[in-house]
């Protein structure tokens, strides 16, 4: 059995906003709609001067809509943006699972479940809390093991097909 920790690892690259460089935002839209641009702005009208870096393949997830389904993967294209502490990114460990497997499991109705019991808040804003890393450990633990069955279930008909076929073309004995 993995655990979480051994998938995902938290990647917070600081970045400290200046004035007169541009920078790329990200925001990430609900429904599973993915990770995009949220627009570009000077260092001098950003706020929150202390931000991260995000990579491209990065899991990135908002804490505050993440039971919206507002979480992906960060695109090529928004390789070296920045987000701030309400986004959490991780480095996927593609030793460990595949990036498009892990990606159609963050569309799934399970993990969205695991997000919203993980969120708290008094408003229609809540924030992701540490509990959904728990969370995600066992349901990636559930999809493992159904990946190990699926295969298993894989070898087995091959071995029967082969046993159907080879009494099939067997000559019959006199």
């Amino acid at each position: 059995m993995k655990r979480i920790g051994d998938i995902l690892t938290r990647n917070k690259t600081p970045v400290v906003v200046k004035d007169g460089t541009s920078y790329r935002q990200v925001t990430i839209r609900t429904n599973y709609k993915g990770v995009v641009l949220r627009g570009s702005q000077d260092g001098s009208t950003i706020l929150t001067k202390n931000q991260f870096a995000v990579s491209a393949g990065q899991f990135i997830l908002g804490r505050i809509d993440a039971r919206n389904g507002a979480f992906g993967i960060v695109p090529e294209e928004l390789e070296g943006a920045i987000v701030t502490n309400d986004f959490l990114a991780f480095d996927i460990n593609e030793d460990e699972v595949e990036r498009e497997f892990f990606n159609v499991f963050l569309q799934s109705p399970i993990f969205l479940k695991a997000c919203i019991k993980a969120s708290r808040g008094n408003t229609n804003r809540k924030r992701v809390e540490a509990a959904i890393v728990a969370r995600v450990e066992a349901l990636l633990t559930s999809c493992r093991m159904l990946a190990a069955e699926i295969a298993q279930t894989r070898t087995h008909a091959a071995h029967l097909l082969q046993a159907v076929l080879k009494e099939a073309f067997t000559p019959a004995a006199k």
